[in-house]
């Protein structure tokens, strides 16, 4: 996963949304995708990786114009599989660690009015409305050391 967030960080982050290579990104998506539809996996990454990957999707939802990329609509492709994605790692992910890396980037954008931080939030919402069926997957010890 650190893998990942990675080469999401290399090719989202360029200076200009013109300058994402478009036909790789797409691919590059679909295979972040995959992985995080893999309960295995995202269950086993190490919050570490879970919380640059969260971070760089988000980011990557912000990004002015993606959605308006390529010749064929693929910015629009694009959006979708990041959503699809944060969906699947906040529905596969261990629910500890998920909501440790939520809570971690809520501090860690609190107070900047970003709008980062309403996507956290959104993706908080989503998670705690879940909260009854997840409580036996939860370790509140570990949640309020994060909050300290």
């Amino acid at each position: 996963m650190e893998a990942l967030a990675q080469v999401a960080i290399n090719t989202f982050t360029m200076t200009a949304v013109v300058e994402i290579p478009v036909r790789f990104a797409k691919y590059y998506l679909n295979i972040v995708f995959k992985v995080c539809q893999n309960v295995k996996v995202v269950r086993e990454t190490s919050e570490k990786a879970l919380r640059e990957l969260t971070e760089i999707l988000l980011q990557c939802l912000l990004i002015d114009d993606l959605q308006r990329l390529g010749e064929k609509n693929e910015g629009a492709s694009m959006v979708k599989l990041i959503n699809a994605s944060m969906l699947k790692l906040l529905e596969n992910g261990e629910k500890t660690k998920t909501f440790r890396t939520l809570i971690w980037l809520l501090k860690k954008y609190k107070g900047t009015g970003d709008k980062i931080l309403n996507l956290v939030a959104k993706c908080s919402l989503k998670l705690t409305k879940a909260m009854s069926s997840l409580i036996d997957e939860i370790r509140p010890l570990e949640l309020l050391q994060i909050s300290q």
